[in-house]
């Protein structure tokens, strides 16, 4: 293990990564996504909206915007929620939630 002198060591390792077969620049950006991943891992939201979408699943990519429009990425759905409530009352409600990890 490399240390920066003046600095601290944690102890922990660096998982493995095997880039076999793979052409070196692919590799290397392969490489640094991990790492990147591993130092700062890629925010998880919950996401509630009042109506049902249907072509949302899990494994889609959505566009995440907060309330004033900004873009705050790209996510993976990791799952999906559907509610319904009231059914057959004036009252009845439907929506969904989505589970989502960013997309680096």
């Amino acid at each position: 293990m490399l240390t920066i002198p003046g600095t601290t060591a944690t102890g922990t390792r660096i998982p493995e990564f095997n880039a076999e077969g793979l052409p070196a620049s692919v590799a290397l950006t392969l490489a640094q996504r991990k790492l990147a991943r591993l130092n700062s891992p890629p925010r998880q939201v919950r996401i509630s909206i009042p109506y049902l979408d249907l072509r949302v699943r899990r494994g889609s990519v959505v566009r995440v915007l907060n309330r004033a429009g900004v873009s705050l990425g790209n996510y993976f759905v990791e799952g999906v929620t559907q509610t319904f409530a009231s059914l057959g009352t004036e009252s009845q409600r439907v929506g969904m939630s989505l589970e989502a990890r960013q997309l680096l």
